[in-house]
């Protein structure tokens, strides 16, 4: 009964031994799942978004600065400043062949950073997004001559139960942009991307043909705008992470009747 007993207690513990060992492993593998998503989480792929310097090079030093960078809490003022610089670079890189291949369906490169750029950003913007903030965004937007941040920030504003004054004030944006871009502003890219479309579909167009050609010369225009604001490749990082982050999470959930150029002025 004694070696019965002896053996019987040696396999109960090599039992638990190996039970300990699997739910180590399994531990260890959600641990891993886990940090596999947050890396995915600030990492993509360059036909997403531009690679910045920390992802070419993903270094553990550099993917700590990533995760680092992503903590960061800007101003909504220096938000904008980022926002404005990234988008003159992504213009400078816009080139006219870019412009005739785009349909609405066929699209280059960057053209398709152009697409992200705003989608993910009005996302990011919708998902903590206060008027009182919004309202400082779009002003500080206005003085940078962005047009495209300025109608951006209109279309994240309008998720809120709007007063008689908030309207007023969506209005006023989307007025301003609508009563034409002067020269040395950024034309909204929906503006430019559906012009574009439009034009190389109907391309036996005479109409369609002369708005192309005012595009081609808009974006000639935009990229020789000069903006005094150091950009960093901490800033790239930081705002191409919040946009990355937010490319499919729609956080939009409009409280009212979707404010269109049609129906705004019936509101107010």
């Amino acid at each position: 009964m004694g070696i019965t007993s002896n053996i019987l207690e040696h396999f109960k513990l090599k039992s638990e031994v190996k039970l300990n060992e699997i739910q180590e492993e399994e531990n260890n593998e959600e641990e891993v799942d886990e940090n596999n998503e947050e890396e995915k989480s600030f990492i993509w792929d360059e036909n997403i978004l531009p690679l910045t310097d920390y992802l070419k090079n993903q270094t553990r030093a550099n993917k700590c600065k990533i995760e680092e960078i992503s903590n960061l809490n800007y101003k909504p003022s220096k938000i904008i400043s980022i926002a404005h610089a990234i988008t003159l670079e992504l213009l400078k890189k816009l080139s006219a062949r870019d412009l005739i291949e785009y349909d609405g369906k066929k699209k280059s490169l960057n053209i398709t950073y152009l697409i992200n750029f705003n989608k993910g950003l009005i996302n990011y913007l919708g998902k903590d997004a206060k008027f009182k903030i919004l309202k400082k965004m779009a002003k500080n937007s206005e003085l940078c001559k962005d047009y495209n941040l300025v109608n951006i920030i209109q279309m994240v504003m309008r998720q809120f139960r709007l007063s008689k004054k908030k309207l007023e004030l969506v209005k006023f944006y989307k007025d301003l942009i609508e009563n034409g871009v002067p020269e040395g502003y950024v034309l909204p890219f929906e503006w430019m991307l559906k012009d574009c479309a439009d034009s190389n579909v109907n391309v036996d167009s005479e109409i369609a043909s002369m708005r192309f050609c005012k595009i081609i010369d808009k974006v000639n225009e935009m990229k020789a705008i000069e903006y005094e604001f150091i950009l960093k490749e901490k800033h790239r990082q930081f705002l191409f992470g919040k946009i990355y982050e937010n490319l499919e999470k729609k956080h939009l959930k409009p409280k009212t009747k979707k404010l269109t150029s049609k129906n705004l002025s019936a509101n107010l």
